[in-house]
C-alpha cells in the first residue's frame, strides 16, 4: 500500500489555523459571559425598583383584561420593556420561582448587568417582567463588535505567523528566479526545507546549474564553430590569391572568356568567404554593435548608394523620411542589412522595387516592396536561414551568396527589431525591415 506523504507546509498552516479557530471560539465564549460593556447595576437597579412600584400600584387596581393598555401606554412613556404571564407557565429555576412565591418579586441580572425585576401578583396569578432598555440596544452593539474585533484580531495575527515566513521565503525564491534570469548562475538556494516551496529552490538550483552547462557547450560550439570558419576562410583565401595571380600572369595560355569565367568565380568565392564570416560574428552571443542615435534618411541614402546592385535596367522608387527622423543603430550592419535587401529585391523583381517608410509603436519600419513572383506564405521564415534557395537555377544565374536574408534577420534581431515577409500591394513581395527608434 502506497504511504500516503502529507505535505509539510500544508500540515503547519493548517494546524496554525485550527489553532486560531479554537482560540477565537474560546474568546468568544469568555466574551459572552463576561462582556465589556455592561451597564450600572446599582444605578440600574434602583431606577427599576422605584419604576416597579409605580407600575404595581397602578395595576392591583386594574382588572387583568385592562392591562394591556396600560402596559402599552406605559412603554411608552418610559425606556422599559414590559412581558406578563401566568405563573403556572413559569419556566425559570425551581429557587427563583420558590423566591417568588415567597417574597412576590425577585431580580435577575443578564451578561452585560441589567437588572430584570419580576412581580407577582396573587390576586391575578400573573408574573411582570420589567427589563430597562435604555442604553440596551447600544451596550449589546459595542460588545458584538469587541467581540468580532477580537476574532478578528487573532484571525490576522495567526495569519499573519503563518503567512510572512512563507512570504519571506517566497520573496528569497524570486530573487532567486531574478538572478537566474540574469544568468547570474552561482546564486546558491538557502531554503532546502522539506516542503513544497524548499523542493521547488532545489529543483531551481538544479535547473540552474543545467542551464549553465548548456550554455557553456553551446558558447564553447559557436567558438568553435567560428574558429572552424575562420582557418576555413583562410585556407580559401591563400589558394584563391595564388589562382587569381596565376590568371594574371599568364595572359597567353588562356582566353579572354575562360579568364573572365574564371575571375567571375573566384570573385564569387572572395563574397561567399566574406559573407560566412560576417554571418558568423552575427551569430556570436555578444556582438560589438556601436548604437548611436542616426538619422534614418542618411542610413538608407548610404545603404543604397553603397550596395552592389544589379546592372539592370529596373527602376528603384524611393520614398524617404524625413531629416529629423532618428533610429538607435550601427550604422555599417543596419547599413549592410538594407543593402542586402534592396539588392534582393532588385534581383527578383520584374521591373520597379519601391522602399517606403513609417513609424509604429517606437518602431522605425522600412519597406520594400518589389513587383517579382513573390514568396510562398510556407517559406517565409526559412528564407531568413542561410543558404536557402527557392529557386536554385535561377539563384545561380542572379549570383548572390544565399546569406544576405540571414544576415539581414541577425542584424534586425541583434538590434532587437524584426525582419518580417508579406505579400506586396505590387504583386511581388514585401520585406519589413523594424528597429527602434532613437528616444
Amino acid at each position: 500500500m502506497k504511504r500516503l506523504r502529507i505535505n509539510r507546509l500544508f500540515a503547519t498552516t493548517a494546524l496554525a489555523l485550527l489553532l486560531a479557530l479554537g482560540i477565537s471560539a474560546a474568546a468568544s465564549y469568555w466574551l459572552a459571559l463576561y462582556p465589556p460593556f455592561q451597564a450600572d447595576a446599582l444605578q440600574s437597579t434602583e431606577a427599576l425598583e422605584n419604576t416597579a412600584r409605580e407600575l404595581e400600584e397602578l395595576l392591583s387596581e386594574l382588572p387583568l383584561r385592562r392591562w394591556e393598555i396600560t402596559i402599552e401606554n406605559f412603554e411608552n412613556q418610559h425606556h422599559y420593556l414590559v412581558d406578563w404571564y401566568s405563573i403556572d407557565d413559569y419556566n425559570g429555576p425551581l429557587e427563583d420561582h420558590a423566591a417568588l412565591l415567597n417574597r412576590q418579586r425577585i431580580i435577575n441580572f443578564t451578561m452585560d448587568g441589567t437588572p430584570v425585576l419580576e412581580i407577582l401578583f396573587p390576586a391575578q396569578r400573573q408574573v411582570l417582567e420589567l427589563l430597562p432598555t435604555d442604553g440596551l440596544q447600544l451596550r449589546d452593539f459595542l460588545n458584538v463588535a469587541s467581540t468580532v474585533a477580537v476574532v478578528l484580531a487573532i484571525g490576522l495575527i495567526a495569519a499573519a505567523l503563518v503567512l510572512l515566513p512563507i512570504a519571506r521565503r517566497l520573496g528569497a525564491l524570486q530573487k532567486l528566479a531574478d538572478a537566474y534570469g540574469a544568468a547570474n548562475w552561482q546564486v546558491a538556494n538557502r531554503d532546502h526545507a522539506n516542503d513544497s516551496i524548499g523542493r521547488l529552490g532545489t529543483s531551481m538550483e538544479t535547473m540552474a546549474g543545467r542551464i549553465e552547462t548548456l550554455i557553456t557547450d553551446k558558447t564553447s560550439m559557436v567558438r568553435d564553430q567560428q574558429d572552424l570558419m575562420r582557418a576555413v576562410a583562410h585556407e580559401f583565401r591563400a589558394p584563391m590569391a595564388r589562382m587569381r595571380f596565376a590568371l594574371e600572369m599568364d595572359d597567353e595560355a588562356t582566353d579572354n572568356a575562360n579568364r573572365e569565367e574564371a575571375s567571375q568565380a573566384l570573385d564569387e568565392l572572395n563574397d561567399l568567404v566574406s559573407e560566412v564570416l560576417r554571418y558568423a560574428r552575427l551569430q556570436s552571443s555578444a556582438p560589438d554593435l556601436e548604437l548611436h542615435a542616426l538619422s534614418a534618411r542618411q542610413l538608407i541614402t548610404e545603404a543604397i548608394e553603397k550596395s552592389r546592385l544589379p546592372d539592370q535596367n529596373k527602376t528603384l522608387q524611393r520614398h524617404l523620411p524625413g531629416e529629423s527622423l532618428r533610429v538607435m543603430a550601427d550604422s555599417a550592419q543596419y547599413q549592410r542589412a538594407l543593402g542586402n535587401l534592396v539588392t534582393n529585391a532588385i534581383k527578383y523583381s520584374v521591373s520597379v522595387v519601391a522602399l517606403s517608410c513609417e513609424t509604429n509603436d517606437g518602431f522605425f519600419c522600412v519597406h520594400i516592396d518589389d513587383d517579382g513572383p513573390g514568396i510562398p506564405p510556407a517559406e517565409r521564415t526559412r528564407i531568413l536561414t542561410p543558404f536557402v534557395r527557392l529557386d536554385a537555377s535561377r539563384s545561380r544565374h542572379l549570383g548572390g551568396t544565399g546569406l544576405g536574408l540571414a544576415i539581414a534577420n541577425g542584424v534586425a534581431i541583434k538590434h532587437k527589431g524584426s525582419l518580417a515577409v508579406s505579400d506586396s500591394a505590387m504583386g511581388g513581395a514585401r520585406f519589413t525591415l523594424k528597429i527602434p527608434l532613437a528616444t
